[in-house]
């Protein structure tokens, strides 16, 4: 940015490729590499729960941020476990109410201070959506240019839709937006 500090993005697009298990409590590292195949830093995120064929965007909560050196290269490894779909009810720990909130719209632009990510979210279900979380993928020319993820502070009320206004902490041009939200 304008006073050197160095920001980092990045994500992904993890996929449960099993046709009858979802997979739960998934973990994804990520680790930024340098040049000389160290690794600079690291950022791991949790997936709760992931359905049978899906795709799921992914990204760290904060990683690269003011580093020296900048990554060669992002490396993602993923844990986590298989078992009988039983939906959110599997999950063993959640926050929130295991809604899978829908995410409409999602653009990244220039906003008044800065780039920002912007979306429609609706909660389809038949109860309040409190502790709400979204992961975004950014792609451009279909190579993932990096990811965001965070919180939605509003209550979201059954069948009601919330704007999502995020600032991003890097600046971004993505021909395509990848998102997530669930409670």
């Amino acid at each position: 940015d304008s006073i050197g500090t160095r920001y980092t993005s990045a994500g992904a697009l993890v996929t449960n490729p099993n046709g009858g298990l979802a997979a739960y409590d998934v973990e994804v590292l990520f680790n930024l590499i340098g040049a000389d195949g160290s690794v600079l830093d690291s950022d791991s995120a949790t997936v709760p729960y992931i359905p049978a064929f899906t795709t799921v965007p992914v990204a760290p909560l904060q990683i690269g941020f003011d580093q020296a050196e900048a990554a060669a290269s992002v490396d993602v490894t993923i844990t986590g476990s298989f078992a009988e779909d039983t939906g959110w009810d599997g999950v063993d720990f959640l926050m929130g109410d295991g809604i899978d909130l829908e995410v409409t719209d999602p653009r990244v632009a220039l906003g008044s201070f800065g780039t920002e990510l912007t979306a429609q979210v609706t909660n389809p279900s038949d109860a309040v959506a409190e502790f709400s979380t979204w992961a975004c993928v950014f792609k451009s020319g279909g190579a993932i240019i990096g990811g965001e993820t965070s919180g939605i502070m509003d209550r979201i009320p059954p069948g009601g839709t919330v704007a999502l206004n995020s600032p991003l902490s890097v600046d971004l041009a993505p021909d395509e937006v990848i998102c997530r939200a669930y409670a």
